[in-house]
C-alpha cells in the first residue's frame, strides 16, 4: 500500500455504531500502478473497529461524496465518482449490510450528449435499488460554456438508468450548479445547493423531487 487513506464521509444508526466512507490507496507511483478505491469502516460507540470493506473493483481515480446510514443500522451507501474506460468521471453507488456483506455497486451510465457525473447523495431503496441525485455536466458548446444540471436517478427493474432533470442546462447562464446537501423524508427528496442566476452571482436553490420513484 502506498500513500494514506482519506475519509470523506461519516454517519451513524441509532445503536450508535459509526460508518466511515472513504478512499484507500493502492499500488505505487513509479511503476503506474498507484489507484484509489472506495471503502467502508464500521465502529462501536466505544470506538473499536468492528470491519472494514474496500471495494477493490472501482480501482482507479475514486472521489466520495456522500455516506448514508439506515437508522437500524441495516445498510450503509456511499455516493461518489469514478473515472470511466472512456477517460470521463461516472457516477457510482455503492451498498454494505450493517454486517458489512456486499449488497449492490452501481454505475450510471452517461446519457448523450453529457461529459461526465457526480452522485452527490445515494439511498439504498425498500427493493434494493439506488436512488441518487446526480450531478451531471454536458458536453460545451463553447470553450468555458461548461453548465451542470441536477437530476434524479434511478435503475429501473430492467437495471436502465432513468432520470428527473431538475435544472435544465439551456440557461442562459454559464457556471455549475453546486449541490451542498441532501436529505429524504417518507414522500420526498430535498436538495440544496448554488446555482447561477448571472455572469458574476448565485442563488439559493433547493429542490424537491417525490419518493417513491415515479
Amino acid at each position: 500500500m502506498y500513500g494514506n487513506a482519506s475519509p470523506f464521509a461519516i454517519g451513524n444508526d441509532r445503536n450508535g455504531n459509526v460508518f466511515v466512507g472513504g478512499v484507500f490507496p493502492t499500488g505505487h507511483p513509479d511503476d503506474g500502478t498507484a489507484a484509489l478505491y472506495p471503502a467502508v469502516v464500521k465502529y462501536a460507540s466505544d470506538g473499536q473497529e468492528l470491519w472494514i470493506r474496500p471495494y477493490t473493483p472501482l480501482k482507479g481515480d475514486v472521489e466520495i461524496y456522500h455516506l448514508t446510514v439506515a437508522n437500524d443500522g441495516s445498510a450503509v451507501t456511499l455516493a461518489g465518482k469514478t473515472l470511466t474506460p472512456q477517460r470521463c468521471f461516472g457516477a457510482f453507488a455503492l451498498a454494505f449490510s450493517g454486517n458489512g456483506m456486499l449488497i449492490r455497486m452501481h454505475q450510471s451510465l452517461l446519457p448523450a450528449g453529457y461529459l461526465s457525473s457526480v452522485a452527490r447523495f445515494a439511498n439504498l431503496t425498500e427493493d434494493n435499488r439506488f436512488l441518487m441525485v446526480e450531478e451531471l455536466s454536458p458536453m460545451p458548446a463553447e470553450r468555458f460554456q461548461e453548465k451542470s444540471v441536477l437530476a434524479l436517478s434511478w435503475s429501473d427493474m430492467n437495471g436502465h438508468d432513468q432520470r428527473l432533470y431538475a435544472y435544465p442546462h439551456s440557461s442562459e447562464y454559464g457556471g455549475w450548479v453546486a449541490p451542498r446537501a441532501c436529505l429524504r423524508i417518507p414522500d420526498s427528496i430535498f436538495h440544496c445547493g448554488r446555482v447561477p442566476i448571472s455572469e458574476h452571482e448565485s442563488a439559493f436553490m433547493v429542490v424537491s423531487f417525490p419518493y417513491p420513484l415515479p
